[in-house]
């Protein structure tokens, strides 16, 4: 029986038969401290967070490698992609001070979305993120650490687009 400290006795023999579950795939391990992105998209069909989420896995390699620490530790991230008719969310930043993250929320235009290529919508995955970044304030994210954050966006984009070709 695997020790997981704080699970129940049920959680504990669930968690053990989805580890042994054919298609199983232990998340991968994050070193503590390091800076990392969150993506929650916040979507209505046919808008899949596809791009976001490589982006991010991509970012996250970047970040790993280059142990990058920032004045906060982690940016949840929400892609407000939605048909307006069927919901509305304006823009939002929020500071969680106990766990040393931002909450980011920014609004894509749907309907443009949906028509964009896979090339278009990569431009404005880099943009989205790039935004988020500049919308935290100084305190939680200094000059330094921001223009980490910049740099590896773009190579996170670039790295992801190649994967496209």
């Amino acid at each position: 029986m695997t020790q997981n400290s704080g699970l129940t006795a049920r959680e504990t023999i669930l968690l053990e038969r989805v580890q042994k579950a054919p298609n199983y795939r232990p998340p991968p391990l994050r070193r503590e401290g390091v800076f990392v992105f969150a993506v929650s998209g916040v979507l209505t069909d046919p808008v899949m967070p596809t791009l976001f989420v490589r982006v991010e896995e991509e970012f996250t390699k970047l970040a790993e490698a280059e142990s990058l620490v920032c004045e906060t530790d982690s940016v949840v991230v929400f892609p407000i992609i939605c048909n307006p008719a069927i919901y509305k969310r304006s823009d939002f930043v929020s500071y969680k001070r106990r766990e040393k993250s931002v909450f980011v929320g920014k609004n894509i235009e749907h309907a443009a979305w949906v028509l964009a290529g896979g090339s278009k919508r990569l431009t404005w995955v880099k943009h989205f993120f790039h935004s988020v970044v500049d919308s935290i304030n100084d305190a939680h994210l200094g000059g330094q650490s921001r223009v980490m954050l910049h740099w590896l966006i773009d190579d996170a984009v670039r790295n992801v687009r190649r994967g496209l070709r």
